[in-house]
């Protein structure tokens, strides 16, 4: 069963988040690869990062994850699931 046609998911990381930890980018990276179990060297499409120019000149790294196989979206779904509070799970 299609649960969901696309999930995107961005990660925004502020220039004084990269200087409190230098490993924030692949502490981020491993984080969302983590929520599907893919081989990546085939899906590298589906995980971007690219660095835009904010408000006063700052450099903004953006991780964004695009999925729209129908089995990666339900894994990802899953797996978000299982990591979620039985709070956070009910819809307000």
């Amino acid at each position: 069963m299609k649960r969901a046609h696309t999930i995107i998911m961005t990660v925004f990381v502020k220039p004084e988040e990269v200087l409190q930890d230098k490993d924030i980018h692949s502490k981020i990276i491993n984080c969302i690869k983590g929520m599907l179990t893919i081989d990546w060297t085939k899906e590298s499409e589906i995980l971007t990062v690219t660095t835009v120019e904010g408000f006063d000149n700052r450099k903004i790294q953006v991780h964004e994850l695009s999925i729209h196989k129908e089995s990666y979206t339900n894994q990802f779904i899953d797996n978000l699931m299982k990591h979620l509070t039985l709070e956070q799970k009910q819809f307000k």
